[in-house]
């Protein structure tokens, strides 16, 4: 029984971690889903956007960044998912496990960060209502509101009358990752003008600054250099977008997350989800098995972080840049913005197929933002969850599931209702992508903190604390965007 299992401390929280088998890898069919998952938001968070805004607007002088910023995320995606592979936890709850108040201010910054979580609906409500032209007679104005109402109820439905939520996710992502790309390949092989345009894009990706780089970076304007950060952040996901990644391998069960229940939706029955999560017994079965199950897990791990995660979010990457040099810039001389933000992208499939490739196009543009907006909505309220689950033992006396769609329908829906009349949709991503591009500089200190102190010290299977490589890789990725924030605020506020 649950009960008589032995428990360890972890960190500052009272409620400790039972100590348990580490299950043997499951196989890379069965656990597969949380890469392309996190590639398939990242398409909506930047890669529709902002990178082939850049592209578009300021030609190949920028683009050297993107590969580092890309390939960076390898790093803090590991540091974030290593935590859940180890204790089945959401890693708000290693937050908690530093210190209470930490995971509270966290849940804070994040309910703060994603208030203007519409914005990515709303991108994605600009290419309905160019579809549609609906509801006629309507300014533009108003049928992109219509249209980000009608994918916030949409969405929101899903969540509430599926089986298990992350299920729900993850099936709508497969089908709408693998369509866009097969969409946006075709017409990258196929098209002439990126035929003669796409060698001196792609030379620009190599990871050095070009001669002009000086020239635009040091002309750049303050709006520019929100989105230049924005792109930063989002080369992948960025911010808390990456820690929503740690609840896709604890909703997918992986590792130590095969003892955690999962959410299920309003008319499924609930899986019970402890208040704590488990730690890996290093006797069993065997010192040298549990050791050697612990490395078949983090191959995936690497597996499913580098390729399936970043590398075919770069490939995406690379193929919207490539289209909007070439096609944007090169032929039409017009960029993504205002409330036609994920309109001009149409001119990709348009120089190829007519009004049917536009038509075609607007429906991934909803796909893309739509991809980000789901996972928004259904990540923050775990985050939420957990914060107040690890933090305040009378939160408890609610079922995880209950708090859950609290969070969703005190929260989310409301802000998801009220914000798309504040501001234009590119602005509310550019604000959600600058307050996520310095939660990281918060947030990977204290997750170098939680492994080489915390962990360290108390965590019963030492080999499941990594070593110093991923260390110095963390300390790196920590320098850069601290280095690119402080650039920011220099450029942005004359600081």
């Amino acid at each position: 029984m649950a009960s008589a299992e032995k428990a360890i401390k972890l960190g500052r929280l009272k409620v400790g971690l039972r100590l348990r088998e580490i299950p043997p890898f499951i196989g890379i069919a069965a656990a597969f889903g949380p890469g392309i998952v996190w590639a398939a938001i990242a398409q909506g968070s930047g890669e529709f956007i902002w990178w082939p805004y850049l592209a578009a607007k300021y030609g190949t002088a920028l683009m050297w960044i993107l590969p580092i910023a890309a390939y960076m995320q390898f790093f803090v995606n590991h540091l974030v998912i290593r935590y859940t592979a180890a204790t089945g936890e959401g890693i708000f709850y290693g937050f908690a496990r530093i210190h209470p108040a930490f995971a509270i201010i966290m849940m804070i910054m994040c309910m703060i960060t994603f208030s203007w979580m519409a914005g990515y609906a709303g991108a994605g409500a600009t290419a309905l209502a160019a579809l549609t032209n609906f509801p006629p007679g309507w300014p533009v104005k108003l049928q992109v509101i219509f249209w980000t109402y009608v994918t916030v109820v949409l969405f929101v439905a899903a969540l509430c009358l599926g089986g298990v939520v992350y299920n729900v996710v993850q099936y709508f992502m497969y089908v709408t990752f693998a369509i866009a790309t097969v969409g946006l390949l075709t017409v990258a092989i196929a098209c002439p003008v990126v035929h003669k345009y796409a060698p001196e894009f792609l030379s620009s990706l190599l990871p050095f600054p070009r001669p002009e780089f000086w020239e635009v970076i040091g002309k750049l304007e303050p709006g520019d250099a929100s989105v230049l950060v924005t792109c930063i952040a989002f080369a992948g996901m960025g911010g808390f977008f990456n820690l929503m990644y740690s609840y896709w391998w604890r909703e997918k069960g992986l590792a130590m997350a095969r003892y955690v229940g999962r959410v299920v939706g309003l008319a499924g029955k609930p899986e019970p989800i402890p208040e704590a999560g488990f730690a890996i017994d290093p006797e069993k079965p065997t010192p040298e098995e549990a050791r050697r199950r612990w490395k078949d897990w983090m191959k995936f791990a690497h597996l499913d972080n580098a390729l399936l995660g970043v590398t075919s979010n770069f490939v995406t990457i690379i193929l919207t840049t490539t289209l909007s040099y070439s096609i944007l810039r090169m032929v039409y001389h017009t960029y993504p913005k205002g409330w036609e933000l994920c309109v001009v992208q149409a001119k990709w499939f348009e120089i190829m197929w007519g009004p049917v490739g536009a038509m075609i196009l607007w429906i991934i543009a909803w796909s893309f933002m739509g991809n980000c907006y789901l996972g928004i909505i259904d990540a923050v309220p775990r985050m939420c969850t957990d914060a107040v689950y690890a933090v305040f033992e009378r939160a408890r006396k609610w079922s995880y599931r209950r708090w859950y769609y609290f969070w969703l329908f005190v929260y989310v829906v409301p802000l998801s209702l009220i914000t798309p009349w504040l501001a234009k949709p590119g602005w509310l991503i550019i604000l959600c992508g600058i307050l996520n591009f310095f939660a990281m500089v918060i947030y990977i200190p204290a997750l170098l903190y939680l492994y080489y102190v915390i962990m360290k010290r108390e965590y019963p299977a030492k080999f499941a604390v990594p070593g110093t490589g991923w260390l110095i890789a963390g300390i790196i990725a920590f320098i850069f965007y601290l280095y690119t924030a402080i650039w920011y605020l220099k450029i942005r506020f004359g600081l």
